[in-house]
């Protein structure tokens, strides 16, 4: 998941799943543009993905304004940035 400020990445496992059915339960029409066939296309799979380790990254407002400070801070002392506190990254791990 992405947006313009904040992220969530899973790691994990994850298999296939053929389900018309389901599919069709969750058919966006705005996806016919990758599938003009509709939610029949039978080249559409599901993946089920079993998360062992999730990150949330949240830099809206002024946490947004320090996580660029930071960032170039680090790039003029030629470092790595600092992640910030917690709060503005979580990490969860064996979900």
């Amino acid at each position: 998941m992405q947006s313009a400020s904040a992220w969530l990445s899973l790691t994990g496992e994850a298999e296939i799943v053929r389900d018309p059915g389901r599919v069709r339960a969750m058919w966006s029409e705005a996806w016919r543009a990758w599938f003009p066939n509709g939610p029949d296309d039978p080249s559409i799979a599901l993946l089920h993905v079993h998360p062992t380790q999730g990150e949330y990254w949240d830099e809206r407002g002024v946490k947004g304004v320090r996580f660029l400070l930071r960032s170039a801070r680090a790039l003029l002392r030629r470092r790595r940035a600092d992640r910030g506190v917690p709060r503005e990254h979580g990490i969860v791990s064996h979900l």
